[in-house]
């Protein structure tokens, strides 16, 4: 039996809030970046956050989706200096890790609960 979504037709839910926060959780996560001179990732959120609708394409959330879960991945990310980045050893590491762990998780639940949602997951 098809859903029927908040425009009252036939179809996938409408996945307005979780495109939003994932929106929004983007958008903290390439601030948090950007301060401590992490280009790669920055350039990468950014990129996907450049287009006209963020997260109303599917392949915008495939994309997110696929940075995590592999070698190299968004979720091997450190934020430290010995990596080249702008940060202070000790407490603030730790701290803006920690905040980075958070936004990362946050990010690979939204996308893959709406790749579930739209059954491509």
């Amino acid at each position: 039996m098809k859903k029927v979504n908040t425009n009252g037709e036939y179809g996938p839910p409408d996945f307005l809030g979780e495109r939003k926060e994932l929106e929004r959780d983007l958008h903290l996560c390439a601030e948090l970046l950007a301060k401590h001179g992490e280009e790669n990732w920055c350039s990468r959120i950014n990129e996907v956050l450049s287009v006209r609708e963020p997260m109303s394409k599917e392949a915008d959330v495939r994309k997110i989706h696929s940075w995590f879960g592999k070698m190299g991945s968004f979720n091997d990310l450190v934020l430290c200096q010995c990596n080249g980045h702008r940060i202070n050893e000790g407490s603030e590491e730790k701290r803006v890790n920690i905040k980075l762990r958070k936004l990362q998780m946050r990010i690979s639940k939204s996308s893959g609960e709406i790749l579930r949602s739209l059954g491509l997951s």
